[in-house]
């Protein structure tokens, strides 16, 4: 139970520094969150405000299971005018999750490759089984309530698909996106697993973790990149950020293998292309577990 720190003194407001230092064992935490069993430590007033317009959204009864918040009017806009956007699958994550799912998974998938693809539309009307034509009905977030969970994923996923369809390739701007379309796009980079299974994945207590944890980074992005001085928020206190998350996903999904954590990584990083250019170093340690590092020890035979 650390927090995340900084090896340096930065401002934090008008007349005011405050040292932040690295991985220093902290006892201060959200009270709301570990009442329901989320451990989520910050080093300082000062740090959790860097997080809180987000993490507010899902602190308290909604730490766990973490519930994501309701879909934006914004979001629900671009969906509809997104509609009739066909959506392609993306291979490279077809690949990545065929090289290690289970057989079953592989043949549903071999099959979907091979059909034309589906709109924005088609999918969420056929995916959640509604009426043909309702889609157009969407007009606002309540047509997706909170306590849907999966529909507001596919949702969110499915805009995300359909702006890069737009644009021909799979590159967006970070604002491109809704602050929880870029959270929930984790969700979507890990492959199907017997051990544990997606629907066990995503009600434990150890992915809540994770999805907390995407929540800080994505807010430290959004901090960083509304700050009129950059040092508020330095690459040091995100790097951290990071590594904490891919430690956690290595607890939540111990089959975690280098392809799946250099895919999930691949999608962190593109949210972070005009903040710094950065190396991810991913490697195999002696238990077996993937680890992931901004800065590697030499002893690392393995990178990617």
């Amino acid at each position: 139970n650390r927090s995340i720190m900084l090896n340096r003194t930065v401002a934090v407001g008008p007349g005011s520094r405050k040292a932040f230092e690295l991985f220093i064992a902290t006892d201060k935490r959200c009270q709301a969150c570990a009442k329901r069993g989320i451990d989520l430590f910050f080093c300082s007033p000062e740090h959790q405000k860097l997080v809180w317009k987000h993490h507010k959204h899902v602190c308290g009864p909604n730490a766990h299971p973490f519930h994501f918040p309701p879909l934006s009017q914004r979001e629900v806009d671009e969906l509809l005018e997104q509609g009739d956007t066909p959506l392609t699958l993306d291979m490279a994550n077809v690949d990545a999750i065929m090289r290690v799912a289970e057989p079953d998974e592989v043949q549903r998938l071999s099959a979907l490759v091979k059909q034309p693809p589906r709109t924005v539309r088609q999918g969420i009307e056929e995916d959640f089984g509604a009426p043909s034509g309702s889609f157009s009905q969407l007009r606002s977030p309540s047509a997706f309530p909170p306590h849907q969970q999966d529909m507001l994923l596919v949702a969110r996923e499915s805009l995300k698909s359909a702006k890069i369809e737009r644009k021909s390739n799979s590159f967006l701007l970070f604002d491109e996106l809704d602050f929880w379309s870029h959270v929930a796009a984790l969700d979507f980079v890990l492959p199907p697993r017997r051990e544990p299974s997606n629907e066990e994945l995503q009600k434990s207590i150890s992915w809540s973790h994770c999805r907390h944890q995407a929540v800080v980074i994505f807010s430290l992005l959004t901090s960083r990149r509304a700050a009129k001085n950059s040092a508020t928020v330095p690459l040091d206190l995100i790097h951290c950020a990071i590594e904490q998350y891919f430690d956690l996903v290595g607890l939540a999904v111990p089959a975690l293998d280098e392809p799946t954590a250099a895919y999930t990584a691949h999608t962190v990083l593109a949210a972070m292309w005009d903040v710094a250019d950065f190396k991810l170093y991913i490697h195999r340690d002696s238990s077996g577990r993937v680890v992931v590092r901004f800065s590697p020890p030499p002893s690392w035979p393995f990178t990617a």
